[in-house]
């Protein structure tokens, strides 16, 4: 990234290119990626951290998903879970990740399409990978930005994008580390609410025989039920540890309490439409078992 002045701007870029090209056809090759793990980390990532944010679309694009499908692999790579014992990469993975490329994030994420899809698959191997990632995310106040990005891409509700920010937010509440209080703050009961409705209404009229759709749709209703369980489980713990404090004499914050009741309210809105999707879920399970049973003859 660093040549066009010493061999000019066109030779820099067909060179970046190639360099591009290189690397796409070895991430193809997980083993021979992980076989230079500490290689791809010191002298691979830092300059396509540094391409997402070139004024070259092409390069912006094909950085963001190089660095998506790289990160993927090696994040999720059992390599990883023995470097444990010696965090020492990891350390080198996260300071990057911290220091150099998520202080761009809400600029990329508010880029046009197809850039945000690739950012969120980022950030959805990042989320799964460490709890730490999901701190930062909190400190840099860039789950608001995931929300508007989700509201933006609203009218797509099976695309990419969309697909990877509930990822997203299902690896942030899924964190015991994650500040719950915050994220309910920002909006996280509003936008569960209409993403499930939405959803689950989708889910209940998509065409029977659209099985591409129908399998997509169901991915992200079970996303988002799976939030829908965390939110509910933190409510509990909340009003639990509040009736235990006053049961004991011991005060407790009920005002607190009382308050996250309140913002749950929308949630009982889902209560029918989720009636709905039990009742076809057993239709189904029963229709199956029946087939199963006469083809078993």
């Amino acid at each position: 990234t660093n040549l066009r002045g010493a061999i000019g701007q066109t030779a820099s870029e067909e060179l970046i290119k190639t360099a591009l090209s290189t690397l796409e056809a070895i991430i193809q090759h997980p083993a021979l990626l992980m076989l230079y793990c500490s290689t791809v980390m010191d002298y691979i990532l830092p300059p396509l951290v540094s391409l997402v944010s070139s004024p070259n679309v092409e390069w912006r694009l094909f950085s963001l998903r190089l660095l998506s499908e790289t990160t993927s692999l090696l994040v999720s790579h059992e390599v990883m879970a023995e470097e444990k014992e010696n965090p020492n990469s990891n350390n080198k993975l996260l300071s990057l990740i911290r220091d150099s490329l998520l202080p761009q994030f809400e600029q990329i994420l508010m880029a046009p399409d197809p850039i945000p899809a690739y950012a969120l698959k980022l950030l959805v191997a990042l989320t799964e990978y460490s709890p730490a990632v999901t701190s930062i995310l909190q400190e840099i106040h860039l789950v608001p930005t995931i929300f508007q990005v989700i509201m933006e891409h609203h009218g797509t509700l099976l695309g990419n994008t969309i697909q990877s920010a509930v990822a997203v937010l299902n690896n942030l509440v899924s964190h015991k580390s994650t500040n719950m209080a915050l994220l309910y703050e920002q909006g996280l009961v509003h936008h569960v609410c209409n993403l499930l409705i939405e959803t689950a209404t989708l889910c209940l009229d998509v065409d029977v025989d659209d099985k591409s759709n129908i399998k997509t749709a169901n991915a992200l209703l079970l996303l988002l039920l799976d939030i829908l369980h965390h939110m509910l489980i933190y409510t509990a713990n909340i009003i639990r540890v509040t009736l235990q404090a006053q049961k004991s004499g011991t005060g407790g914050d009920t005002q607190a309490a009382e308050d996250l009741l309140i913002i749950n309210k929308p949630l009982t809105d889902l209560i029918s439409l989720l009636i709905q999707l039990v009742r076809i879920s057993l239709f189904l399970s029963l229709l199956k078992g029946l087939l199963f049973g006469m083809f078993n003859l």
